[in-house]
């Protein structure tokens, strides 16, 4: 089962009334603390595991046993299924080129569930990712790092109970993210990476999470928290989630039960995060808080998009978004698209934002929500 970590008033959704934010106006450069910092919370730790796995892509071998940083695997790849479960696997410390992703869940190569995935010691292993993909513009899901891809179609095909902890993390995530979630994933935990998907072209996000063709295997129980996203100048957002526009209507579920806290989301691109309504509804039972987003957004700091998915249901209710620094030297801070021929159009719960933006003359820009009690409005 998840570690939620939560340490905020005890109640989910937080309910606190008082607003965290300092009262001095912030410097452009990404703040050193967090809304949040004046609340008592656990040390950020990785989940202990019984057994353990190194990995070391510069001086490993996959002829090693894999036991000791001295007998390190050289990568993931090949040695999935020889992981026992209650796992910790471990990449050694130092800047390594990879040839390809780490791992991309397939027949034959599934991690048991039950596994922390972990720098030596935190953000010591570098992972970059390769350049040498297909023409300009091609989906590329392999150009990520992390590929968590379950059968949809098979109920029993899960991946649960799976930590990414501590890892530094480039690629180019061409068209797909640095870490993939998609269809029956439960339990993760994605806690203190840095991650830079780099790719100039197309849609490349830092994490994302999809969907499943219903509530029960979509993706669900998640919780990020106190990663550092720099997106390097793109398309593409942080955190994504969205289902596709193809699938048929009645088919697509949404990921829920989800806690998105103290991420730090910095750079350029189309969103800091977006959340794409389903066939089904959006996302549901999303708490966000506590985040700090600054950049240049083309079209939103935080979007909620039915990115003209003709049926979707818009953004449901139980998506809090609270206490968040969001800023966006390019236009909206918070933004919510109408739904085309869908249910009535739904709202997000938000309370207690602050907004950051370049001078009161775009005060209209700050969100299509209205401005609410507890919120406060900063103009550099």
């Amino acid at each position: 089962m998840i570690r939620w970590h939560v340490r905020q008033c005890g109640n989910s959704p937080c309910s606190c009334s008082a607003s965290p934010f300092a009262s001095a106006s912030p410097p452009r450069s990404l703040p050193s603390s967090f809304p949040g910092d004046s609340d008592v919370r656990e040390p950020v730790t990785h989940t202990p595991r019984t057994n353990r796995r190194w990995i070391d892509p510069t001086h490993g071998s996959d002829d090693a046993d894999g036991l000791t940083k001295q007998t390190a695997w050289q990568s993931l790849r090949g040695k999935a299924s020889q992981v026992p479960p209650d796992c910790e696997i471990v990449f050694a410390d130092g800047t390594h080129q990879l040839n390809g992703y780490v791992y991309k869940r397939s027949a034959g190569q599934i991690l048991p569930n039950g596994v922390t995935i972990r720098s030596e010691t935190p953000r010591g292993a570098r992972l970059v990712g390769p350049t040498t993909y297909p023409a300009s513009g091609a989906i590329y899901p392999e150009s990520g790092l992390f590929i968590f891809t379950t059968d949809d179609a098979d109920d029993s095909d899960q991946q649960s109970d799976v930590e990414i902890f501590g890892l530094d993390l480039v690629c180019d995530a061409r068209r797909s993210a640095t870490i993939l979630l998609q269809f029956n994933n439960t339990g993760f935990r994605i806690v203190n990476n840095r991650i830079a998907p780099r790719y100039p072209e197309w849609h490349t996000h830092g994490i994302y999470l999809s969907s499943g063709t219903r509530y029960a295997t979509a993706v669900r129980d998640v919780y990020i928290a106190d990663n550092e996203i720099i997106k390097l100048p793109g398309q593409g957002s942080g955190i994504h989630s969205f289902s596709g526009e193809e699938e048929p209507a009645g088919t697509i579920s949404g990921c829920h039960d989800v806690v998105i806290e103290r991420n730090r989301i910095s750079g350029a691109g189309r969103w800091g995060m977006a959340w794409g309504a389903t066939r089904n509804g959006g996302p549901m039972n999303v708490l966000c808080r506590d985040n700090v987003i600054m950049g240049s957004w083309s079209d939103g700091a935080v979007v909620f998009a039915s990115v003209h998915l003709a049926g979707a249901g818009g953004v449901d209710p139980t998506f809090v978004l609270e206490r968040n620094w969001l800023s966006n030297d390019s236009g909206h801070l918070i933004r919510r698209y109408e739904v085309e021929g869908g249910d009535d159009q739904h709202t997000p719960t938000l309370r207690h934002q602050r907004y950051d933006i370049p001078s009161m003359s775009d005060l209209p820009k700050v969100s299509t929500e209205p401005v609410g009690d507890g919120d406060r409005i900063w103009s550099r």
